[in-house]
């Protein structure tokens, strides 16, 4: 244990050299006051003095001297009362009372002279000094022996002390430091704990941190604290090198008091730049089965590295080694986390646009599981339910979408789910427009994490404008072929039909009316005509003019075509009716041929009455950026096997010797060719609706 020393008394003065008779005995106990002055105190030169000037009040004239064991420079004089060359020669390790107290330490045991007394002071097995005096008193040695005995017991307590205090340091070190490492999970903030807490713990010169990087071959880095708080960084040092990288190696700790004795000892490993290393102790880190680095103490300063720091600093890294792999771990959250954000984000992103794409949609769709429950619906088909999305999930979908009480007719979900495979079927609905409506219906399956079929989309695409442009082109295509062969037929046969009806004129004008084949003539001739008539359609119908177009008032044309009819309807049971708007835009186009347009499109209606009772309405209106003319009647219908066939030439429901079959398509490349349409909506015995649209001219202020 350590005892400071006291400065001695260069000799007796008023204060301590007391004279007392020796038959004058103290009105108090000695024994006692001494005892409890010995167990107030906590250093043993002070414990020492107070009771040896106790002592000398007691028994003036008698020489009495101290000598306690320093540490680092053996048996010194701490305390001496007498006649002032004694205390002298004490003082300067001479005379008789120090050859007494040398003989008593060295020995072990009292010693007895005639001039002296001389007690060794034990603590234990442990010498600490002796206690001298120059009287052979027997109240004196006594008490001597007494205060000597007392001091060895202080002794003792005052080490049971020391040592508590050490222990309640180590203790709040070691607490700080186990606070500083669960009150944060920064990396750097570790470290900076751990090493300010090692150095003053184990009060060192240096305090090192070496940490293994993820792959366990290089140390990463070795942080380094210094006296001076200075930090000192190494980077990349190699680990097959030096006791710190033996002791991570091996996992096993390393005691070295002298480095120089070492051959492991490796300067650029181990040491620290400015700092001459001359012991160290080093301790691995250690999580589960694997070292991550090691803590390193260089240069004790208060003696050598010993055992109970070995065991300390093991106990302290097991602490240091989970909080730095927590913050190892918690980097790694951190990291994994923001990488999870950045993948919720996208995620996100992605859910949103395939949310926008699959509702903005034109298409319907639909996804259902195997019990045919909706699981989601584009706002496109909730719309055509007059319902919310949300409000649709969950819910049987031939029950809530088609109004059905079981699965709808023709329906593939179920072909989807067993076998893995994408369906495709039509379908035709009356809209609520009382139009007939095509669709295309297609399933596709989505596979779960077994391969198998968990659910399926439906798609339902209206494909009705799209089967009728088809149509039209494929009519324009078929015009466009029989345009040209009408034109090169009617070539040929008009020059024919031209010499049959003229030398049939001449027979019938060189045999007179009487002649018996005048009649066969009259057949001839109009046959002729007849023939003629229809190969001037053809020309008509084939013949590619340039018409000159201008802005047209479509209302104003269609009265003027009524009016060319209006006396062959004046007397039939037609009942004419005319919607037509007012205000609408012109067209730009030929009024002539419009005209006809209405004129053949009227016609056919009076026709489709086939003479009985009926009515036929015309109507216009203004629709967006078209002009809208609709020829409405109520008659016989046209069968829906016809319907995509009445824009061929050629092509009539009419009976035998009513029409050519050239007017509906005579109409068709009349409307093409002012960039409009026509369509034809027909219901058997209940009538036909025949509907032209045409951009409405753009008209400056």
């Amino acid at each position: 244990m350590d005892i400071p020393s006291q400065q001695i008394d260069s000799g007796p003065d008023e204060s301590h050299v007391i004279t007392l008779k020796q038959d004058t005995l103290p009105q108090f106990d000695t024994r006692g006051a001494i005892s409890r002055a010995i167990r107030q105190v906590v250093n043993l030169a002070q414990v020492a003095g107070m009771a040896l000037d106790s002592l000398a009040h007691h028994f003036a004239g008698a020489d009495l001297g101290l000598a306690l064991q320093m540490d680092d420079e053996g048996l010194r004089p701490i305390w001496a009362r007498g006649e002032a060359s004694t205390v002298e020669d004490f003082q300067t390790g001479a005379g008789l009372l120090w050859r007494q107290a040398l003989e008593a330490y060295q020995r072990g045991e009292t010693v007895r002279s005639r001039r002296g007394y001389a007690v060794p002071i034990r603590s234990g097995g442990r010498l600490l000094g002796a206690l001298i005096c120059s009287a052979q008193e027997d109240r004196l040695t006594s008490l001597v022996d007494f205060i000597a005995d007392e001091l060895g017991q202080a002794a003792a307590r005052l080490d049971e002390i020391a040592e508590v205090h050490r222990l309640s340091r180590e203790l709040a070190i070691l607490n700080s430091v186990a606070k500083a490492l669960t009150s944060s999970l920064e990396l750097e903030t570790v470290l900076t704990a751990t090493m300010q807490g090692v150095r003053e713990l184990f009060n060192v010169e240096v305090g090192s941190l070496a940490l293994l990087d993820s792959g366990g071959s290089e140390l990463v880095f070795r942080k380094a604290l210094t006296r001076e708080h200075d930090w000192v960084l190494h980077l990349s040092t190699e680990l097959a090198k030096g006791v710190v990288g033996d002791t991570i190696r091996r996992m096993e700790s390393s005691l070295v008091n002298d480095v120089t004795r070492d051959a492991r000892f490796a300067p650029d490993v181990d040491g620290v730049d400015g700092v001459e290393t001359r012991s160290l102790l080093c301790v691995p880190l250690r999580v589960r089965d694997r070292a991550i680095g090691a803590i390193e103490l260089i240069n004790k300063l208060d003696g050598p590295f010993t055992e109970h720091d070995l065991d300390l600093l093991v106990t302290l890294g097991a602490s240091v080694a989970a909080a730095i792999e927590n913050a190892r771990l918690f980097l790694e959250l951190t990291v994994a986390n923001a990488d999870l954000e950045a993948s919720r984000s996208e995620i996100e992103r992605s859910r949103s646009t395939l949310l926008a794409l699959f509702d903005n949609l034109d298409d319907e769709l639909y996804i259902v599981n195997r019990s045919y429950d909706l699981v989601a619906v584009n706002r496109t088909r909730a719309d055509r339910r007059g319902e919310d999305p949300r409000q649709l999930v969950g819910r049987r979908c031939y029950r809530i979408l088609e109004d059905q009480d079981g699965p709808c007719p023709g329906c593939r979900v179920m072909d989807t789910f067993e076998r893995r495979v994408k369906t495709k079927r039509t379908e035709r609905i009356w809209g609520p427009d009382q139009q007939m409506r095509e669709l295309e219906i297609y399933t596709y399956p989505i596979l779960g994490g077994q391969g198998e079929v968990s659910h399926t989309i439906l798609q339902t695409r209206d494909v009705t404008e799209q089967r009728r442009l088809e149509a039209s082109l494929a009519q324009a295509e078929k015009l466009a072929a029989v345009g040209q062969l009408a034109a090169g037929v009617a070539h040929e046969l008009n020059n024919p039909l031209t010499a049959v009806i003229a030398n049939t004129q001449l027979i019938r004008r060189d045999m007179g009316d009487c002649s018996e084949h005048r009649e066969s003539l009259e057949l001839i001739e109009r046959a002729g005509k007849r023939a003629q008539e229809v190969v001037r359609d053809l020309l008509n119908f084939a013949r590619q003019e340039r018409w000159e177009y201008n802005l047209v008032d479509v209302n104003a044309s269609i009265r003027h075509a009524l009016s060319l009819i209006e006396r062959q309807w004046s007397a039939s049971n037609i009942n004419l009716q005319m919607e037509l708007a007012e205000g609408l835009p012109p067209v730009r186009g030929n009024g002539d041929r419009l005209q006809s347009v209405w004129l053949n499109l009227l016609v056919n209606a009076r026709d489709a009455l086939e003479g009985k009772p009926g009515s036929v309405t015309i109507r216009s209106r203004h629709e967006q950026d078209v002009v809208v003319v609709q020829v409405v009647d109520d008659g016989v219908g046209i069968p829906p096997a016809s319907q995509t066939k009445v824009f061929e030439p050629f092509f009539t429901t009419k009976h035998p010797g009513r029409g050519t079959g050239l007017g509906l398509a005579t109409c068709y490349r009349i409307v093409k060719q002012h960039s409009g349409t026509i369509q034809i909506d027909s219901q058997p015995n209940e009538g036909t609706t025949v509907t032209v649209e045409l951009p409405a001219a753009a008209v400056s202020p």
